[in-house]
């Protein structure tokens, strides 16, 4: 294998993780905002 193919497939294999916790913390971002923009009445 040449040294540029495992270098794509280390990307790969560390994509899925690196997602998973960009959605995390952008989930929690959203939830953020609008915990915080949330009148008290509307709950």
């Amino acid at each position: 294998m040449k040294p540029f193919q495992s270098f794509h497939r280390i990307l790969l294999i560390g994509a899925g993780p690196r997602l998973a916790v960009a959605g995390v913390i952008v989930a929690l971002l959203w939830l953020g905002f609008l915990w915080a923009t949330t009148t008290l009445g509307a709950l």
